[in-house]
């Protein structure tokens, strides 16, 4: 059984323990304001606890600025973990960070992170959520079924930082 819990600042690091490897032979690419599948084989290794290192000190960012960070346990270990940052603008929060290992993915644990973080959004005013997915067909096949869209705005910022995602947005 999976439980879903808030993690406090000092248990961070247990993501350490999250197998975020993928792979697959298709990728999204935005053609205007649509979605288009294009044939690419592509992998994404484990990432390395310098990469996850990376990944916190911006989870810790998120928490001064009264985020949140949800962890999804099978029994003591970390398997899946959702990131949200309350306020990328006054009317919408952003899910920052969705990971789910393998093991566990495909069984509602993705789904559990993500309504979470929409109830503490909604909460803290919040009348959409962002979030800027990769281009894989899981990810955004995922997030489309969870009621997002693409995005008629993409945050400027984070399509700067991340133009190969797919940006999209929920009403909440």
């Amino acid at each position: 059984m999976i439980g879903i819990r808030e993690l406090a600042r000092g248990e961070l690091t247990r993501a350490y323990a999250i197998d975020d490897s993928d792979d697959g032979d298709v990728l999204y690419v935005m053609t205007g304001a649509y979605i288009k599948a294009i044939p690419l084989e592509w992998h994404r290794p484990r990432r390395t606890a310098e990469r996850w290192d990376q990944l916190i000190v911006s989870w810790e960012r998120i928490l001064d600025q009264e985020g949140a960070v949800y962890g999804a346990f099978c029994g003591d270990l970390l398997v899946g973990v959702a990131v949200l940052r309350p306020r990328l603008t006054a009317a919408r929060a952003q899910l920052q960070s969705l990971f789910v290992s393998p093991a566990h993915r495909r069984r509602g644990v993705a789904r559990r992170l993500v309504e979470q973080v929409e109830r503490r959004a909604i909460a803290g005013g919040a009348r959409e959520l962002y979030v800027s997915a990769m281009p894989s067909v899981p990810a955004v096949g995922f997030y489309l079924a969870q009621g997002f869209r693409v995005a008629d705005e993409v945050d400027p910022d984070l399509f700067a930082h991340e133009p190969e995602d797919i940006h999209m947005v929920k009403s909440l």
